[in-house]
This record gives C-alpha cells, sequence and structure tokens, in this order.
C-alpha cells in the first residue's frame, strides 16, 4: 500500500511540474524533457543509497532500506531542485530564442549567462548538506546523501550537457508553439525600427522636396 502511495505522489508531482514548466515557457516539448531529466537524477540518487543502506550487507549499515518518509521527502526537495536549475537555463535561452538567434546560440547565451551561477548554487547546496552526513540518524543521513548526489548529478552532467543537447537536437520543435521572431521584423522587444519599403522612402522625400518654403520666391 505504501509503494503504491509513493508512486501515485510521484506521477501527481511530476505531471503538474510539467504543466506548471510548460505554462512558464510556452512550450510542450522542452518541460517534458526537463522533468524527465529530473525524474532520471532522483532514480539515481535512491539507486546510491540503496547500494549505501539497502540489503544485509550495505556500505553505511542502518536497517537495511529506506524509510519511506525519506523517499518522499529525498524526492519532493531534489526533484525539485534540479528542475529549478533547468528552468532558469530554459527561461534564459527562450528569452534569446523568441530575441532572434538560432536555437543553437540561444543555448550557448543561456548556458553563458547562467552556467556559473547555476553551479554556484548548486555546490553551496550540497555544502549546506554536509551536516546531515555526520548525524547519527540514519534517515537524516538518507536524506542529506540522496539530496546531495541528486544536485550534483545535475550540476554536473543534466544542466551542462544533456539539457543543452536536448534542446539543440529538437531545435524549433522543443519550443513549439512558441516561434522565433519574424524575419522581415525587428527582434521583439529591440528598439531599432521596422525598415520601410524603399518605394514608400523615395515617395516621402519626394513629398518633402515639393513643399513650398516660407520665404522662398515663387
Amino acid at each position: 500500500m505504501a509503494n503504491s502511495r509513493i508512486w501515485l505522489d510521484v506521477i501527481v508531482i511530476a505531471v503538474a511540474l510539467t504543466l506548471v514548466l510548460a505554462l512558464a515557457l510556452r512550450a510542450v516539448l522542452l518541460p517534458a524533457v526537463a522533468t524527465i531529466f529530473g525524474l532520471l537524477v532522483t532514480a539515481a540518487s535512491f539507486g546510491v543509497l540503496q547500494v549505501l543502506f539497502g540489503g544485509s550487507s550495505g556500505l553505511l549499515g542502518g536497517p537495511g532500506y529506506l524509510d519511506p518518509m525519506s523517499i518522499i521527502g529525498i524526492f519532493t526537495v531534489a526533484f525539485g531542485i534540479t528542475t529549478t536549475y533547468s528552468t532558469v537555463l530554459l527561461m534564459r535561452t527562450r528569452e534569446e530564442y523568441v530575441s532572434g538567434p538560432a536555437s543553437a546560440s540561444a543555448v550557448r547565451i543561456g548556458l553563458r549567462d547562467t552556467g556559473a551561477a547555476a553551479t554556484g548554487a548548486g555546490l553551496v547546496m550540497v555544502a549546506s548538506l554536509i551536516p546531515f552526513l555526520t548525524t547519527s540518524f540514519v534517515n537524516v543521513r538518507q536524506f542529506g546523501i540522496g539530496v546531495a548526489v541528486a544536485v550534483l548529478l545535475d550540476v554536473v552532467i543534466v544542466r551542462p550537457v544533456l539539457l543543452p543537447a536536448a534542446e539543440i537536437v529538437l531545435g524549433r520543435l522543443g519550443w513549439w508553439p512558441t516561434s522565433g521572431p519574424m524575419p522581415d521584423g525587428p527582434a521583439p522587444g529591440s528598439d531599432s525600427p521596422i525598415p520601410r519599403p524603399a518605394s514608400a522612402t523615395a515617395a516621402t522625400a519626394r513629398s518633402m522636396n515639393n513643399r513650398p518654403r516660407i520665404g522662398a520666391p515663387r
């Protein structure tokens, strides 16, 4: 019964987060990809916990299993944090994508502008979990290790490598139904004027030349 409830919670959280990301990014595929990567990172952290605490010969001892309440807490925190880092990258990339650059260029700019901040935040998060590892309470140690592993995997593999690669591979399809700027117009948010046709410019110039000048002899 507990296992079925945990799976139900995981599905509800993942679906709700995907819908929120889809509304924020105005896209369909990339929010789903970010959610899948978040689930994979969290699953990998549970695999590490099973090696360290599971069975009769866990490397760090303990009761030989993961506490159900710890599983819910680890999933909620780790999944939320890793998805937040991915969202920061996707939001910055989207700003560039709708402003004109191609998808690959927008991804590079997004990585450049958010990479240092997201990596630093992840490392600070991992450092803040070190006290959890020194406690004698097994459940607390499981929580600290699980969240730390998920954050490290996201900072090292998912956000700088896998997610940008998915953005480049999907291209414009990944941002559907969001589209880039019109090719003949200025980029959204740009201060540059809309170019006028040459015929309209010439007609305006002729009309200005034909206007009577004040004080000019007739």
